[in-house]
């Protein structure tokens, strides 16, 4: 079956699209995703709801390009997603990703690096990833929390 191609008179900017996507889990009988196809508007928000099981976190995990489809093609901003290492990390630069059990989103000891851990992934001068952190710190009034441990 071909890929769908878009309807121009409905065409608003998307910001995520993924077209007649298919996902398997490897071991698996049954396809996490199958013929899924879904824009997401830009500057809209949207819900992602249902049942465990029945995909939601497939999904995100392929707009981020942790995992790639094994059919069918997900873009970004009207690009298809280039898997690509530098392609990745520019893509996540832009999506993130937070984990629904937070004992696998947790990646330091303290909040301060915990919050930072990104922007050192990206090579920033330590000079800005400290105004950066500063910055998130106060939008948060998570200021007093800074050096304590992440667990607590």
């Amino acid at each position: 079956m071909p890929i769908p191609e878009p309807i121009p008179e409905l065409m608003t900017e998307a910001i995520l699209e993924l077209r007649d996507v298919y996902y398997s889990y490897p071991g698996t009988q049954q396809a996490a995703l199958q013929g899924l196809n879904l824009r997401v508007p830009l500057g809209k928000r949207c819900a992602v709801i249902g049942q465990n099981g029945c995909g939601k976190s497939t999904l995100f995990l392929l707009a981020n390009g942790l995992y790639q489809p094994q059919k069918g093609r997900v873009y970004w901003r009207g690009k298809e997603l280039d898997y690509a290492y530098k392609s990745l990390m520019q893509l996540r630069q832009k999506v993130g990703l937070v984990f629904q059990n937070p004992d696998q989103q947790i990646v330091a000891t303290t909040v301060a690096e915990d919050i930072s851990y990104g922007l050192y992934n990206l090579d920033l001068p330590e000079a800005e990833i400290k105004l950066k952190l500063d910055r998130s710190l106060a939008q948060l009034g998570l200021e007093e929390l800074t050096h304590k441990p992440i667990h607590h």
